[in-house]
């Protein structure tokens, strides 16, 4: 159990029970947590925080072992959530934004948003062991409804308000086939996969534009602005795939997959009355070579192709299209891993390339009406050139020496030609949302200061690199880092007590960022606070 207090006057516990109801036969396990916190972001206008928070889930697991052979786990969690939406920031002396500007920025809503999850998950696994193959089903449902409601206009006047209800049913079943003869040269895999997914999404502007405007207000009330969407997306897939790894010596290793999807999506759309379908398969090969070259240093080369099925946008505006393409990369790996010093020092090294056809984008736009809908849409050819390294060193018995390295670099070779704007210009500019460096220093520790006295801690570093916000590549957010700690202490292996900070430096940073010029907004450039210092601290105890 374990229970926690923290500034913004945040609260958490959560508990945890396992064991066996029938010794060696039937087990059980459960698990709740409740959070809660008052945020710490403050509104000027209302004066008051709005990244509040309230969380509770609660999950349980039941494992039965029939037979030797056959055994079933079945799984439920329930999740109900509130917190703050809409908290967008602007410019508090106009229009303008920059995309890091901390001291120019401002949040004065005159709404609190608020925004409510309420998810039912569940699954069913069935394993059954043959003498050298298991087979194995697993059945899994989802229900999620999501709304939330807030302010449009992100200023202190009451002009415009949002609401939206997002809710999500998926069921999906899995059925695969694997090899478990440990003794032999070739293992292998096969499956079938079968998804059904409808996804709603409903959102109203109101409207109060007071005396003589329309809708006519003069009281003070909203009124209905704009339905900006009202459609359920249907996602149906099948999808068919076989893995096969086969030791072509003790030292080196061959891997080959193929996977096949293919996707009937339908949207109906209740504003303009129709129901529109469009259908997409892909065949997607993977292989690897992978070669133990000594005992301390293993090379690999990996290709494979991903996918990512395509869909349809509430409405088309100049950005998007009503429908955006389905998304294909082909990725190549080439690397190696190593261990030395009696593996107290570990290091890996990763070179990629990735070529995508129509990557997906999302971005938000003006309606026909001026009002603002997100949406989706392709560049046509992009690459992401990088490397990505790793290492572990435990400098002696008590210290851990964590880092991490990565550099990307991505090009928009092609742009879009689902929209109505012409994007050529664009071409040959960085893709957007990638870092273009990350890196990470990690200091972790764990010793015995008594006989019944232990300590743990971490100190970690994460460094996000330039990201460019738009494909125009105007709009950029700098380099910054981010210091999280934990530092405890445990009695008699039972009682535990830490201190912890999130932030710990209280960085400013942009998690999200969008520039007035390119989304059509009224209310100019926005941006979305990252969170800022949080600390607390835990107590927890073993039963």
């Amino acid at each position: 159990m374990v229970v926690g207090y923290g500034n913004g006057n945040a609260f958490r516990s959560q508990i945890l029970s396992s064991g066996a109801i029938v010794k060696n036969k039937f087990y059980y396990r459960f698990s709740g947590s409740y959070k809660k916190s008052d945020g710490v972001i403050t509104n000027e206008t209302l004066n008051e925080e709005v990244n509040f928070l309230r969380d509770l889930t609660v999950r349980g697991q039941l494992t039965y072992h029939l037979s030797n052979r056959f055994s079933a786990n079945l799984s439920y969690q329930l999740m109900d959530v509130e917190g703050g939406a809409t908290y967008y920031s602007h410019s508090n002396s106009g229009m303008q934004l920059d995309a890091d500007d901390f001291d120019n920025n401002i949040i004065d809503a005159d709404q609190r948003g608020e925004s409510s999850l309420k998810n039912s998950f569940g699954y069913l696994k069935l394993e059954y062991a043959f003498n050298k193959m298991a087979l194995k089903s697993v059945t899994s449902y989802n229900d999620a409804d999501r709304n939330h409601r807030g302010d449009l206009d992100f200023g202190p006047l009451d002009i415009l308000r949002q609401f939206q209800d997002s809710n999500s049913e998926t069921f999906n079943q899995e059925v695969r086939l694997n090899s478990t003869n440990g003794d032999s040269k070739l293992s292998w895999d096969l499956g079938v996969f079968y998804q059904n997914s409808d996804k709603l999404l409903l959102t109203d502007a109101t409207a109060d534009l007071g005396f003589f405007a329309d809708p006519p207000a003069p009281t003070g009330s909203q009124s209905l602005f704009s339905r900006l969407s009202d459609f359920t997306n249907n996602f149906e897939t099948v999808a068919l795939f076989g893995f096969a790894d086969y030791k072509l010596t003790d030292r080196f290793t061959m891997s080959f997959g193929l996977r096949y999807d293919n996707d009937q999506i339908t949207q109906e759309n209740r504003l303009n009355n129709t129901t529109t379908e469009k259908s997409q398969a892909e065949l997607q090969p993977k292989l690897s070579l992978a070669c133990q070259a000594t005992d301390n240093l293993l090379i690999f080369a990996n290709y494979g192709r991903g996918y990512r099925s395509g869909g349809f946008n509430a409405a088309a505006t100049e950005l998007f299209d009503s429908e955006y393409e389905g998304e294909t990369s082909d990725n190549y790996e080439i690397g190696l891993k190593t261990s030395s010093m009696n593996d107290r020092l570990i290091f890996n090294l990763t070179g990629f390339y990735v070529n995508y056809n129509n990557q997906q984008q999302y971005i938000v736009g003006p309606n026909s009406e001026g009002a603002l809908l997100i949406g989706n849409f392709n560049f046509e050819e992009t690459t992401v050139t990088g490397i990505e390294a790793d290492v572990k060193f435990r400098t002696f018995k008590y210290l851990d020496i964590i880092g991490g390295y990565g550099l990307s670099r991505s090009t928009i070779d092609k742009s879009s030609t689902n929209s109505s704007i012409d994007r050529s210009g664009f071409e040959g500019n960085k893709t957007p949302f990638i870092p273009q460096t990350t890196f990470n220093v990690a200091l972790q520790s764990n010793f015995d200061i008594s006989d019944n006295i232990d300590f743990n801690g971490f100190v970690n570093m994460t460094n996000k690199g330039k990201i460019y916000w738009h494909e125009d590549n105007n709009d950029v957010a700098e380099a910054y880092s981010l210091l999280n700690a934990r530092l405890g202490i445990i009695f008699s292996k039972k009682y535990g007590l830490s201190i912890w900070s999130d932030n710990l430096t209280d960085v400013e940073y942009f998690q999200e960022y969008s520039a007035g010029e390119v989304s059509g907004s009224a209310a100019g450039d926005l941006g979305w606070i990252g969170q800022p210092r949080t600390f607390g601290l835990d107590l927890s105890i073993k039963f």
